[in-house]
């Protein structure tokens, strides 16, 4: 497989479609050390989508992968009786229930969504309740002691279901705190998530001034006066694809969406979809201070045929 050397300088493998390697996986790479980062973990979990209609959820096996699993599949596996909660849409949270192990049928086409969920090798779970989830949801499920490790913190989307869609930009207030914050000239700012029950929190997505080939963008969790932040890193050199393949140098704020917000002790723990056309990276994130260390790195190729 081919190997790109990422943003930060690490050799990296290609973990997103073609010869370029996602912003998302080479920030992740760099802030563990040039570690690839699992996909999923018996004392976490993992993401997963679900079928068509909306009653099952499938966590990816190792068939149809292009890099190591990270942990052994087998390990996924053993602790899938342990997988009790997904949390969909803002954290809105299902009880599930291990349904078995599906090996690939060799008819799909190589796509990890919805539409080729019957093909693909995987852990397969299913809704307990009569709640049907939308084709495109993501979600993370949660090993059970993660689960009750968590506070959940529900947020909405506050992107525009229009066409195309559009994304409210930050405050001016916070704008000006952010740049003060991080020493650089903020270029757009949007608020991508809130919570109706605590007043003051939002997650924004920052894009900041690029300087020369470096193409910064951030996630912001704002809760009153703290900010924590999870840095994307970019190539302004690449102008075809500086964040995600074939992205027109264009940071697209409608691409994001807020798995789950929650507290875990002192900590924020913080799961993000980036949807993109050639397919959708998942990240799980645990706070350090100011700061967000990834702990999980999911893609999904979707590309369309």
């Amino acid at each position: 497989m081919a190997a790109v050397r990422g943003p930060f300088g690490q050799r990296v493998r290609a973990l997103l479609f073609g010869a370029l390697c996602s912003a998302a996986a080479a920030t992740a790479l760099a802030a563990s050390g040039g570690a690839e980062l699992p996909r999923a973990t018996a004392a976490l979990g993992g993401f997963a989508f679900p079928d068509l209609a909306g009653s099952r959820l499938m966590l990816l096996g190792e068939v149809g992968r292009s890099f190591p699993d990270n942990p052994p599949f087998p390990e996924m596996l053993s602790a899938a009786g342990t997988i009790r909660t997904a949390y969909c849409a803002g954290g809105d949270s299902h009880r599930i229930a291990f349904g078995g192990r599906q090996k690939a049928d060799g008819k799909g086409n190589g796509r990890q969504h919805s539409y080729q969920f019957e093909h693909l090798d995987g852990l397969v779970f299913k809704l307990n309740n009569a709640a049907r989830l939308p084709e495109h949801e993501a979600c993370f499920l949660a090993s059970e002691p993660f689960a009750r490790s968590l506070t959940v913190v529900p947020v909405v989307s506050l992107t525009r279901k229009s066409w195309p869609p559009e994304t409210p930009a930050c405050s001016a207030s916070l704008t000006k705190e952010i740049a003060s914050q991080r020493k650089r000239a903020v270029a757009n700012c949007w608020a991508i998530a809130g919570s109706p029950a605590h007043a003051g929190l939002q997650v924004a997505l920052v894009e900041f001034a690029r300087q020369g080939k470096d193409a910064l963008a951030s996630l912001v969790v704002v809760d009153g006066r703290t900010t924590v932040f999870a840095d994307q890193q970019g190539d302004a050199g690449r102008s075809g694809s500086v964040w995600r393949v074939d992205d027109g140098g264009v940071l697209n704020p409608s691409q994001f969406q807020a798995v789950f917000l929650a507290r875990r002790g002192g900590a924020w723990v913080f799961a993000v979809s980036w949807r993109a056309p050639e397919g959708e990276s998942l990240m799980l994130f645990e706070s350090d201070g100011e700061t967000f260390r990834q702990l999980l790195q999911e893609s999904w190729y979707q590309m369309a045929v």
